[in-house]
């Protein structure tokens, strides 16, 4: 069996499945350095009737760099089970997924833990199911790249000081309210060459795509029936938003991208009473909202920004700024009203 095999691996071999396996022996496969996986388009399904304590695919807290070829793992636990599919301690621990999938049919509170100090993973499908609750996903210290995750009801990440790139993270939270799909927990947050799709449902407070971020890169972000993201630093990012709160809430600097956005804000700054918040090169486009496309803090400079609001109303406001704000510029931008207000 699987477990077999990989207790008598060593360094360069391959461990192969020729057909599809279910387990239900509480196995714990212990990750080895330099053992790869190939399932040859077959699946590990591991079911288990225990709620706690398990880790499945693990490093045992030592750095290990292995991949997974062509298959997935299915996973299956009580509603209520904390256990772990993956978990990654190990400094430096390193895992590749090349046309493989990891797949949580239920539990909560992390079953994928990536807590390896400048580990990586490399690619893969993560997908967490309908009765996953709580987060999918703990990224900390971990730098995630060219994945792919899905969820139906979890957030999809709980991150600190994690990077992602190349990646693309989709959320149909559609019996879920209140919910952020990336959570960032205290700081660090950095994303880059992103796709992010969340959906959410018609009623209720509405979920949004992130609570915090660092450096937000040349990401796409869409959000329909929620709410956009919240960073300190915005580069060329394109958000678009249909029926939802905000797109943009930014603490530091915006620099080009583009927002569009049906019933609700286009940007809000913060308060920066000593560093103020840049935006420049900005593109908003607010539609059917009748409040600001802009709600600005202390020290905001808008400049070479294009604001386009078509709501249709002569006494919409473009540009607002907070109670008590002052120190806001506004410079070589431009104003296209569908009703003309000044």
């Amino acid at each position: 069996d699987l477990s077999s095999s990989l207790q008598g691996a060593t360094s360069g071999d391959t461990i192969q499945l020729f057909t599809s396996v279910t387990e239900s022996a509480n196995h714990s496969y212990h990750l080895k350095d330099g053992v790869d996986f190939n399932f040859n388009g077959n699946e590990l399904f591991y079911e288990t009737t225990t709620t706690s304590g398990l880790e499945i695919f693990t490093d045992n807290g030592a750095q290990v760099s292995c991949s997974f070829y062509n298959g997935r793992v299915r996973f299956n636990q009580p509603n209520t089970g904390t256990n772990k599919l993956i978990y990654l301690t190990g400094t430096g621990t390193e895992i590749n997924n090349l046309g493989f999938e990891w797949e949580v049919m239920d539990g909560t509170s992390n079953p994928i833990h990536l807590q390896a100090t400048s580990g990586v993973v490399n690619g893969g499908k993560f997908i967490a199911g309908p009765s996953v609750t709580g987060y999918f996903i703990r990224q900390y210290f971990t730098f995630l790249k060219n994945v792919e995750i899905i969820t139906y009801n979890a957030s999809a990440l709980f991150t600190y000081f994690a990077p992602i790139k190349n990646s693309q993270i989709y959320g149909y939270l559609l019996n879920a309210t209140n919910t952020t799909l990336i959570f960032q927990n205290v700081n660090g947050l950095d994303m880059e060459n992103c796709y992010v799709y969340l959906e959410g449902p018609t009623s209720g407070t509405r979920n949004k795509i992130t609570n915090g971020g660092r450096n937000f890169n040349n990401n796409t972000f869409m959000a329909k029936e929620a709410t956009g993201i919240v960073c300190a630093s915005s580069l060329g990012n394109d958000i678009f938003v249909d029926d939802g709160d905000y797109a943009l809430t930014v603490s530091a600097e915006v620099v080009g991208g583009n927002i569009d956005i049906t019933g609700g804000q286009g940007l809000i700054t913060g308060n920066e009473a000593t560093s103020g918040v840049r935006v420049t090169g900005l593109n908003i486009r607010v539609k059917d909202y009748l409040g600001p496309a802009a709600q600005v803090g202390t020290n905001t400079s808008l400049m070479g920004c294009n604001f386009f609001e078509d709501y249709g109303q002569a006494d919409t406001d473009m540009i607002q700024v907070k109670t008590g704000c002052t120190g806001v510029e506004v410079a070589n931008c431009t104003f296209d009203f569908f009703n003309v207000a000044g």
